[in-house]
């Protein structure tokens, strides 16, 4: 935790989203992950609570689609859109995060949205309830908890601007790293720490241009990565 938050700290966009997963943002990343101590840092970080990724779904859908009852109620804190649907992506097509719900049988997650001012009549472009979804799945507890809830306002976020800021993508690959705690991302990491490293020697050292970097990565465990550099400067 103390790497992002330094990070962050640094001034690295958090909205940066990668082209090569689906667009998403390290905020979708950590709340379907369910790592709560990354989205608060996220959240503090000014993330974009409502940012989507290619197929239209933001954090708080991951969070739902995972099950993720703690991630759910801290993104709701955090004033995330319960109104925003799915755009992109054909079997989910209009889904609010409480048809993910429904269709999951995440009853204790419905029951939350349903408490933070999720419509229950919304329909998908199908025309599709939650309850419906439900229903559809054989939760019938869960479509009589939808049904029978009295709906009474809307929640709605404020709109987040893109960011204009150039985002800094070396940095916000390694925190989507550390979040992930993958093997996909080490080869990443380690490019980037060598380029990193590469790239400031050039500038503090400008009569010594070459530098080798030895790098040892390991695993603390899945969701955590420790990292021991050795540089060794050297002449050529």
């Amino acid at each position: 935790m103390d790497s992002v938050n330094k990070i962050l700290a640094s001034g690295t966009d958090p909205n940066w989203r990668n082209p090569d997963y689906h667009n998403v943002t390290a905020l979708h990343i950590a709340s379907r992950e369910n790592n709560l101590a990354v989205v608060n840092a996220l959240i503090v970080g000014l993330a974009d609570i409502d940012s989507r990724d290619k197929y239209g779904q933001t954090p708080i859908m991951y969070a739902t689609n995972h099950g993720h009852l703690n991630i759910v109620q801290t993104l709701i804190a955090a004033n995330a859109n319960l109104t925003i649907s799915v755009n992109n992506k054909s079997s989910w097509e209009g889904y609010t995060v409480l048809h993910i719900a429904a269709r999951d049988n995440k009853t204790e997650i419905a029951k939350l949205l349903l408490d933070a001012g999720s419509d229950n009549r919304k329909q998908d472009i199908n025309g599709k309830t939650p309850e419906y979804l439900a229903r559809k799945y054989k939760l019938t507890d869960l479509a009589n908890m939808i049904d029978n809830y009295t709906y009474t306002t809307v929640h709605t976020a404020p709109t987040t601007n893109e960011p204009t800021t150039k985002p800094d993508i070396n940095l916000i690959l390694i925190i989507t790293g550390v979040i992930c705690g993958s093997a996909v991302f080490i080869s990443v990491i380690s490019y980037l720490v060598v380029r990193c490293v590469k790239a400031r020697h050039a500038r503090d050292k400008p009569e010594q241009p070459h530098v080798e970097v030895k790098e040892h990565i390991t695993f603390v465990n899945e969701e955590n990565i420790e990292m021991e550099h050795i540089y060794n400067i050297a002449d050529r």
